[in-house]
């Protein structure tokens, strides 16, 4: 596994796809993990996931956080990841379709890095979503693996 791993969670497998191409074109090639609620997420991280690398919190580059999913939602997520010393300082950019000024609050008291609301225009979703992967992620010419 890669040190520049980004850890998508979010529920809903259109945005993880769109999210994944918008970085394509856009030059950006870390590892991709997907979780699809707060829960997957934590056992990824700590390592409880049948399919966990050695040390994925050190491999963590950027945790991209939905608020409002199935089982643990973001919030909570959010709360678990600051409260552990070895994630404590995780960068988090919250991706979110809430418009809940409550939740904004919340994510940034809890010290996100990001707070973005997703576009219903696809094209803008995009365009939102490439962006964000160039502020923070490390980008490469080409594909390593290729």
């Amino acid at each position: 596994m890669q040190n520049n791993v980004i850890l998508i969670v979010d529920d809903s497998v259109d945005d993880r796809v769109l999210m994944r191409r918008s970085w394509r074109a856009s030059g950006i090639w870390n590892e991709i993990v997907f979780a699809a609620d707060g829960e997957q997420a934590l056992n990824f991280l700590f390592g409880s996931a049948p399919d966990a690398p050695p040390d994925p919190i050190a491999a963590t580059q950027l945790i991209i956080l939905d608020l409002h999913m199935p089982g643990m939602g973001g919030i909570e997520c959010l709360r678990r990841l600051r409260a552990d010393p070895r994630t404590k300082s995780l960068p988090v950019a919250v991706l979110t379709g809430s418009t809940n000024i409550e939740d904004e609050r919340q994510a940034r008291e809890l010290g996100v890095a990001e707070f973005l609301r997703k576009p219903t225009d696809t094209t803008e979703f995009i365009r939102v979503t490439a962006n964000l992967g160039l502020k923070w992620i490390l980008t490469r010419e080409e594909d390593p693996a290729s």
